[in-house]
């Protein structure tokens, strides 16, 4: 099944604008904090760190808290999905070269 892409454009305030780009900001720290937090825990010690253990990690950070919860633990998710992509190629051993998500 095929996926559609609807464009739309948003005519927003200043306010909200701001408000907007404030929300993506804290998303995407949050992504980076979640990414960094099982990177290093996979440099440091070779395994994987699971989604529980990163949440725990991440819920007190002001990026999680200025975020809904809901969207706060889709971001952590999505980081969770990367890396677990990541150790598939390992263990599958693809012939292309395999690097950690940025």
């Amino acid at each position: 099944m095929p996926y559609k892409a609807l464009k739309s454009r948003l005519y927003l305030e200043d306010h909200q604008h701001q408000f907007l780009v404030s929300l993506m900001r804290a998303s995407k720290s949050l992504y980076n904090q979640a990414l960094y937090n099982v990177r290093q825990h996979f440099l440091k010690t070779n395994e994987y760190l699971s989604y529980n253990d990163n949440y725990k990690l991440l819920k007190d950070s002001e990026h999680y808290r200025y975020l809904s919860t809901t969207q706060a633990q889709m971001v952590i998710r999505k980081a969770d999905e990367a890396m677990k992509g990541f150790f598939g190629s390992l263990k599958a051993k693809l012939k292309h070269r395999i690097s950690l998500p940025r």
